[in-house]
């Protein structure tokens, strides 16, 4: 049983740590999420501007002065939504993780627990099986003593073997 606890709670662990590397990874090395556009494009309309004569943009007619011309970092940055998800995504495995760093701890407890029990019922099973033996040898004795009591004791009063009495004044 011993070896199934160490077994489990490796690969347990193995898992927690392979939850934890993914999270990580897809915190730092994953690549940004949002738009991948290599132009600046319109604040207010998303509309490439790039090469434009007038600081008016021809989608939705507004200053870009006013509604600002987003470069291609900017695009990445404004996305958002991809950083959402990926701390959520961290969160869901590091929880994940923590659920199975208590469920292996749970059960190496249990494993603890059920060893305790087996060695109470071996104990108690022994106990049991010293009365029984010290019953039976009490038995033993008593039987031996009551043959050894009936075998010593006094001849009965009537002799089977002799079947007439004769007097004591007659001569044999």
């Amino acid at each position: 049983m011993e070896w199934a606890t160490i077994i489990i709670g490796c690969a347990l662990s193995l898992v927690v740590v392979g939850l934890v590397m993914f999270a990580i990874r897809l915190l730092i090395i994953s690549p940004r999420s949002g738009p991948q556009n290599t132009q600046s494009v319109c604040g207010g309309c998303q509309y490439p501007v790039t090469g434009l004569s007038s600081l008016t943009c021809p989608e939705c007619g507004g200053d870009l002065r006013r509604v600002g011309i987003l470069t291609p970092t900017q695009q990445r940055n404004i996305g958002g939504r991809g950083t959402f998800r990926r701390v959520a995504a961290v969160a869901v495995l590091l929880l994940a993780g923590m659920i199975g760093l208590s469920v292996m701890f749970s059960f190496v407890r249990y494993q603890q627990a059920a060893r305790a029990r087996q060695a109470a019922a071996r104990a108690q099973s022994q106990a049991v099986l010293a009365r029984l033996q010290a019953e039976v040898a009490r038995q033993r004795a008593n039987e031996l003593a009551t043959e050894r009591a009936a075998k010593f004791a006094a001849p009965p009063a009537t002799q089977p073997w002799r079947t007439t009495t004769r007097p004591a004044s007659q001569p044999r």
